[in-house]
């Protein structure tokens, strides 16, 4: 054999091993099942949650900041006696991951079943102590859709041999507590999700619903859990600790981190019961009724597994609802990259008097810039629609509002995603109007019927929708395009610098729409 020809034989032999050895290898794995508890009529959050009504009637409330929809889950935390079901795409190692991750700790300690089931994407360096984690005979940790691979060398080879798997991820993001309270929504776990980012704070929603939708969101829960994607941590990587001395440790370092954190942290670490009880008491006392759906992409079904490539389930239900008559929507889309089908739609809604407003990220408060460049090149017709287009303005007064005390944040960022049809319908999930979350994610988001959340959720994007929050682009009389702020007109697009600007732009060039 030429000496040529020998290297790309080797190359394609080695990728085809690695594709069917991870392949087969997640099937091999062995999991035991487990499944959704049914509620414990004398646990103390069942009681309440009955007391106020909601156990066959839906309620639902808006987590509109960061600060509420942090102190919302650690309550529920700190309440719960049975079971804690956290699924999430993200869950950072900062003040918030840490905090929110000792709570389960000691919940666990309390006897609690605490099963957390994390997307693989951004776990690699945190390995050793998510084994330590799972040690806990209370708590169990789940990686979704993992490399089996370690090592940067490794990773790369098994991204080449096994890309259709690996390039589909579990975008999803819900918390149930003892089967009867739930939290829904855009945010990961992490500092910047909570108002407490350090350079930058994201603006984000989530949903806490109470009544037999919680029950959807379980069984959606125990798809991902039980499926054999989902792998427990400690099966994966040889050579990890997964003892009691490596439990320990981690405690230990947790402990350290949490004292040493600021006193916004502090303040929530020591809250009691006389903190956490009236806090979780007034928050349910105050969901407003209504009739909701949880939507979401089935692995096993809406897509014929992780190598499927049609559009989810998620995206499909966003399109019915869009369709149906109403004189107003306002969508909410932290990525915006439209395709011709959906920009059609837009013109067709606009051109029967329905008013389309869409609020995103602008170049300068973005995280994705890759998405962005692909955005950019459709203002102009996503404008041509008919439909008002908003851009959020990265240093806007409207910015300390979404801070928590003590937060140092300069910078605000979109990353929620919402959409409120006529004065009725809400639907507040994790899907962005881009062509990965309708093709390669997997998503989840909750559509209600509710005219009080829908004036509540209205309310709230207002805020974000006027000019203290965000610029609204127009096509100026030249035909190219403005940035308008009240009295502020700008005629290039907001940015960090110029080298953001032509960074950005080049990024552009590249063939990677689909995958952003």
């Amino acid at each position: 054999m030429r000496p040529l020809l020998r290297a790309p034989l080797i190359l394609a032999v080695v990728l085809v091993g690695a594709g069917c050895r991870t392949g087969s290898a997640l099937r091999d794995l062995e999991r035991a099942p487990s499944h959704a508890l049914a509620p414990d009529p004398e646990a103390s959050l069942v009681q309440l949650v009955e007391r106020l009504g909601w156990r066959e009637a839906e309620g639902y409330g808006l987590l509109d900041r960061g600060a509420d929809s942090l102190d919302t889950r650690l309550a529920l935390i700190h309440a719960a006696e049975c079971t804690i079901d956290v699924q999430t795409y993200l869950w950072h190692g900062d003040r918030a991951g840490t905090l929110l991750l000792n709570e389960c700790l000691d919940a666990a300690d309390r006897g609690v079943r605490v099963r957390l089931i994390i997307d693989d994407f951004q776990l690699e360096g945190g390995l050793k102590r998510a084994a330590a984690l799972s040690f806990h005979e209370n708590l169990e940790l789940r990686v979704f859709n993992p490399y089996l691979e370690d090592g940067a060398a490794g990773r790369l080879l098994e991204v080449l041999g096994d890309f259709d798997r690996l390039d589909h991820r579990m975008h999803d993001k819900s918390m149930v507590v003892d089967g009867v309270v739930a939290v829904a929504g855009g945010r990961n776990i992490g500092d910047e999700y909570f108002g407490l980012g350090g350079e930058f704070d994201f603006r984000d929603l989530d949903l806490v619903v109470a009544g037999p939708v919680v029950d959807d969101l379980e069984a959606c829960f125990d798809e991902f859990w039980n499926s054999e994607y989902a792998v427990p941590v400690a099966d994966l990587w040889h050579g990890i600790p997964a003892d009691a001395a490596a439990h320990q440790d981690l405690r230990e370092r947790l402990d350290r981190t949490l004292a040493a954190a600021d006193g916004v942290i502090g303040r929530r670490r020591a809250a009691h019961d006389e903190t956490w009880v009236p806090a979780l008491e007034r928050l349910l006392a105050e969901l407003v009724p209504g009739a909701g759906r949880v939507v979401r992409d089935s692995l096993l079904h809406s897509r014929g597994g992780l190598t499927g490539g049609g559009t989810g389930l998620m995206a499909a239900e966003i399109a019915r609802i869009a369709a149906e008559p109403g004189d107003e929507v306002w969508f909410v889309s932290a990525y915006f990259v439209p395709d011709d089908d959906f920009l059609a739609h837009l013109a067709e809604e606009t051109a029967r008097g329905v008013e389309l407003r869409i609020l995103t990220n602008s170049l300068a408060s973005t995280n994705q810039p890759l998405a962005h460049a692909y955005y950019a090149e459709e203002r102009a017709r996503i404008l041509a629609t008919g439909a008002r287009l908003h851009e959020i303005r990265v240093w806007g007064p409207t910015r300390t509002y979404y801070q928590s005390p003590g937060s140092v944040a300069e910078r605000l960022g979109l990353h929620g995603k919402a959409a409120v049809y006529g004065d009725h319908t809400v639907v507040v999930g994790s899907m962005n109007l881009d062509p990965r979350s309708m093709k390669l994610n997997t998503e989840l988001g909750l559509v209600v019927e509710s005219a009080p959340l829908a004036e509540r959720t209205r309310a709230a994007l207002a805020r974000d929708f006027a000019a203290a929050g965000s610029w609204e682009v127009r096509t100026g009389e030249d035909g190219g395009l403005e940035w308008h702020a009240g009295e502020l007109r700008r005629e290039t697009q907001p940015a960090l610098s110029g080298w953001q600007r032509f960074s950005t732009w080049f990024l552009g060039f590249l063939p990677l729409r689909g995958e952003v």
